[in-house]
């Protein structure tokens, strides 16, 4: 009886980490997605 509701129990964490791993690199690969235009924005006014 316990093994049958840890399965479920598990699959939530699981999903649930899937989720916020995912929103965590989004944010990630956003900064530096910006931080790359802003750099090169700043090389362009030096030249």
């Amino acid at each position: 009886m316990a093994r049958s509701f840890l399965v479920p129990a598990a699959k939530r964490w699981l999903y649930l980490i899937h989720c916020w791993i995912g929103v965590a690199s989004c944010l990630l690969f956003l900064m530096w997605f910006r931080y790359g235009q802003c750099l090169s924005t700043s090389l362009a006014r030096a030249l």
